[in-house]
């Protein structure tokens, strides 16, 4: 009885550590995907930003018709 009941707690302890090496792996797969995705973020502001004060710069850079 007692090799049955050590049997199966050594499975269960399997079985516990291969879904909690299942949980990190989907948690730090979130975490990848939450970070991508910040990131792209980020960078799509910038880039919008950017374009922004360029077509600004350049607006201001064109000379302005002044009637006397």
């Amino acid at each position: 009885m007692g090799a049955v009941v050590g049997t199966f707690t050594v499975v269960s302890a399997g079985v516990g550590a291969v879904a909690g090496a299942f949980t990190s792996t989907v948690a730090g797969a979130a975490t990848v995907a939450g970070a991508l995705a910040i990131a792209g973020a980020v960078a799509t502001t910038s880039l919008l930003l950017s374009l922004y004060i360029i077509r600004q710069v350049r607006n201001n850079e064109q000379p302005q018709y002044q009637p006397n």
